[in-house]
């Protein structure tokens, strides 16, 4: 029901205005640090890497939902990667397999990290890429940001538009210690007036989150190499 009605208020042509999906997961509250672990662990070659997107509670957009009533929420089924870029993470070196995580494998209270290392455990996945996305809207100099609605377009300025922010960290599945983080960023800009419907805008915020997604994933392919040949 609450998918409907986040489909209704966000697509519908009498709207006025467009209302910006929820926010990110706090992915560096939730990942510990590596205090606790003297020695970098040296992941199984070749490994399987499991892939989760999370974000903050009560996530909602037109096209996807979080589950989860803690500190986050997973968004299952994912949007990305899509089969050619699970493929694509295939091709990674030391890799022998990527796999999803969704709420098959995890409570519906999810709230931890150790809850996804555990799912992901379950998978005889090694190490676990936890991913979110942080979407806004700039408008008139304004910037819209999580659940937050646009108010009547007059005439966007050309700097106008939407703006997405990919992060991830890949931690090891067994012991929980961070390999890193990276991010990407990716906005589309210069919209025509005629571009700033709720359909539109959220049609060129699929794609700035599929931009900024896609460019995570080469920052990622590096990290990871950068795990996979580096003596401990």
């Amino acid at each position: 029901m609450r998918t409907c009605v986040a489909l209704a208020a966000l697509l519908c042509v009498g709207c006025s205005g467009y209302v910006v999906p929820g926010g990110p997961a706090p992915l560096q509250q939730l990942v510990q640090g590596n205090d606790e672990i003297s020695i970098r662990p040296a992941p199984p070659i070749p490994a399987r890497i499991a892939v989760v997107r999370i974000q903050a509670p009560e996530y909602e957009s037109a096209t996807a939902e979080g589950a989860g009533d803690g500190e986050f929420s997973v968004v299952s089924p994912q949007e990305w990667p899509d089969a050619t870029q699970l493929q694509a993470m295939v091709q990674w070196p030391a890799v022998s397999e990527v796999l999803t995580l969704d709420l098959a494998q995890l409570s519906a209270s999810a709230q931890s990290l150790n809850e996804l290392r555990l799912a992901a455990a379950k998978l005889r996945a090694d190490v676990l890429m936890i991913y979110t996305l942080d979407t806004s809207v700039q408008l008139a100099g304004r910037r819209y940001r999580a659940a937050e609605k646009l108010g009547p377009v007059d005439e966007p300025e050309p700097d106008d538009g939407v703006i997405s922010t990919a992060s991830a960290v890949l931690t090891e599945v067994r012991t929980g210690y961070s390999y890193g983080a990276v991010d990407a960023n990716a906005k589309l800009s210069g919209l025509e007036r005629t571009e700033w419907t709720p359909r539109n805008l959220d049609q060129k915020r699929l794609l700035a989150e599929q931009q900024a997604f896609t460019a995570l994933l080469d920052k990622s392919a590096l990290l990871w190499k950068q795990v996979a040949e580096s003596p401990l």
